[in-house]
Formats: structure tokens, C-alpha cells, sequence
């Protein structure tokens, strides 16, 4: 992979998933919240996005109003409604009045050490040794690599300028850096990719336009 770009192995998406969707009946509500942030990372936000992301801004359709951490004007990103629905149970079982929509246990954004720890020990359990230099953060790659990777049932390509819009990218130049980074994969790797983004084993909703 190239410096800078690392992301989880798509032919080994859906064990992620399960294992996020597994967290979710997990006792510990810690446990709970921080797969749930880590299924808003493979849904293309960036750590302080996902982290600071307030409670109001998640609307009922999966629609998250998320402030951007490179500057300009807030986004707004589609999550799938089961991992909205998810949250929102979260906080009931909380009991958390805290703006924050997924809160540390002081009511404040969780801090980024915790849950890069917490997502590494995911990447090794799931990949061992090929976890090296997985992050939180590789979680977005991931899913720019899968929107690269993706095809509709026509065959058809997201265009790069597509992939920009879903990624929030502001260059098109970082767009084209996964595209290159992809086409470099072995096509028998590709072969095995369920190329339809999917979170906790629902497909991801694609808004283009």
C-alpha cells in the first residue's frame, strides 16, 4: 500500500462487519459506542467527525450533519438507518443527555488514542500480522477502496468525480490517488470483493446528485 494509505482487506470486509455487528450485543456499552464509531468510519468519516458529531445532527432518515475537519461549510453524509437506529438505542441505554452523540463517560468526544486502540485490536483479530499500520483513520481509506471497487448491477463504475463528492474530498487529485492504488490489486483479489458497499450486513445507501 502506499505511505499514507492503508486500508482494511476488502475481501475480508464482511468479517469486519459481522464482527462490529456482533459488538453491538456486547454488555459493556462502551464496547457498544465504540463500534459504533467504528461503523461511522467504514461509512467515510474522519475521526473528529465521527467523534464529535452531535446528537442533533443525526436525523431519522440516517442523514448525519457532520462538521468537516478541513474547513468550509458542514456536510452531510448518509449512514445506514439500522446503525442510526443502533445510536439512538445506545444513548436510551445510556441515559446520556450529552450533546456529543456518542460520548465518552465524562459526556465528551472520545479521545482518538482510545479508539485507535480499540479499532487495532479489531484489525488484529480479524488479520493478524497483515494489521500493521491500521488505524481508525483506515477505516475511511476502506471505504474509499470499496467505493472505488464498487459496481452496480449494470456493471457501471462510480466516476472519480462521484467517489469525490461521497468522500468529501476537496482535490479531485486525492481521488485519483485510490483509483491508481486499486488498479494496482491483483484482479483475482478483486474476484473476491462483495463490490456492494454493505454496513452491519445492510447495503450502504449511495446518494449521487
Amino acid at each position: 500500500m502506499a505511505k499514507g494509505i492503508r486500508w482494511f482487506r476488502l475481501d475480508r470486509l464482511s468479517d469486519l462487519e459481522s464482527r462490529l455487528a456482533d459488538e453491538q450485543e456486547h454488555p459493556r456499552l462502551s464496547r457498544r459506542r465504540d463500534a459504533l464509531l467504528c461503523l461511522l468510519g467504514l461509512a467515510g468519516l474522519r475521526y473528529g467527525e465521527a467523534a464529535r458529531a452531535r446528537a442533533d445532527n443525526l436525523f431519522g432518515d440516517g442523514r448525519l450533519r457532520v462538521e468537516t475537519e478541513k474547513g468550509g461549510d458542514p456536510d452531510t453524509v448518509s449512514i445506514d438507518t439500522s446503525v442510526a437506529s443502533a445510536i439512538w438505542q445506545w444513548r436510551r441505554d445510556k441515559g446520556t443527555r450529552s450533546p456529543i452523540l456518542l460520548p465518552s463517560n465524562c459526556g465528551t468526544a472520545v479521545r482518538c488514542d482510545h479508539l485507535n486502540a480499540y479499532a487495532k485490536r479489531l484489525f488484529w483479530d480479524l488479520l493478524a500480522d497483515e494489521s500493521a499500520g491500521l488505524s481508525f483513520h483506515s477505516l475511511r481509506h476502506t471505504f474509499c477502496m470499496r467505493l472505488v471497487a464498487y459496481r452496480d448491477e449494470m456493471g457501471r463504475a462510480l466516476s472519480p468525480f462521484e467517489i469525490q463528492r461521497l468522500m468529501r474530498h476537496r482535490r479531485i487529485e486525492s481521488t485519483y490517488h485510490y483509483v491508481h492504488l486499486l488498479a494496482a490489486c491483483p484482479e483475482e483479489c478483486l474476484a473476491r470483493v462483495d463490490r456492494s458497499p454493505r454496513i452491519a450486513g445492510q447495503k450502504l445507501r449511495i446518494f449521487v446528485g
